[in-house]
């Protein structure tokens, strides 16, 4: 799992103006499944090498890319199916995100490589006392502090905590309606933060996958370019997983 503060400095991994940039992209979910069936990754690693994809590609026109992987901070739930209380119980562990990689199949097999041992460390370490922690701790104690590290300008003086954050929420699997209309989508936006200008939200909808950034204005030129890249970075990856099915064994 990577060190937080290992990861490398971005134009948006400084303090936060108060202008936001939105933009959208989407992807079918069965071509994201196809692609993990092909080469034995989950559905999130897969989404994570499409946005791996996509950042590199971003980076290539807006500033060059880092020889070093990007990190990324994934939220994950601590509710357990038989847990009674209510509320949010989250906790987040970290992930490389492989941009220096030119290959599409390289980055998706060093993010499923990646993301396991991630998830091996989160469990053993016990990450969720954090969140427990976090819950007993004042609101305005937070706040306050949030607020100080803003007005100092914090954010500029460390390495980063780390790039971005990527969420990916389980959404309905049936149609839903309102007033009779059909809901035809659904599009999430995450929260930012100073020293990390960048929330990519991934939420399924019946059959499809829908990807959602919202970034700093000042930092983040032409949003949209990062938004629209991840149905393409999808199709790349499911081209490569009809090729293997398509490749004859060979039996020795």
């Amino acid at each position: 799992m990577p060190m937080p503060f290992s990861a490398p400095r971005l134009p948006w991994n400084a303090a936060i103006s108060p202008r936001r940039t939105v933009g959208y992209g989407s992807a079918r979910m069965a071509d994201l499944k196809i692609v993990g069936a092909a080469f034995g990754a989950t559905f999130n690693q897969v989404v994570l090498a499409a946005v791996t994809q996509t950042l590199r590609s971003y980076l290539e026109a807006h500033g060059g890319v880092p020889d070093a992987p990007l990190v990324a901070a994934v939220p994950i739930s601590l509710r357990s199916a038989n847990d009674p209380d209510y509320g949010n119980r989250i906790s987040a562990f970290l992930v490389h995100l492989p941009v220096h990689l030119a290959d599409p199949l390289e980055q998706l097999l060093a993010v499923r490589d990646g993301a396991v041992s991630a998830r091996h460390v989160h469990t053993r370490l016990g990450v969720g006392a954090l969140g427990e922690w976090a819950e007993f701790t004042s609101s305005k104690l937070l706040a306050g502090a949030a607020r100080i590290y803003s007005e100092l300008g914090l954010a500029e003086r460390h390495r980063p905590l780390h790039n971005l954050v990527i969420s990916n929420v389980r959404g309905p699997a049936s149609p839903l309606h309102i007033a009779g209309a059909a809901l035809a989508a659904v599009y999430p936006l995450g929260p930012l933060m100073d020293g990390a200008g960048m929330n990519i939200t991934v939420a399924s909808y019946v059959e499809s996958v829908a990807f959602g950034i919202i970034a700093c204005a000042r930092s983040v030129p032409h949003v949209s370019d990062i938004a629209l890249g991840f149905g393409a970075a999808v199709a790349d990856l499911r081209k490569l997983a009809l090729e293997k099915s398509e490749t004859p064994s060979v039996h020795g």
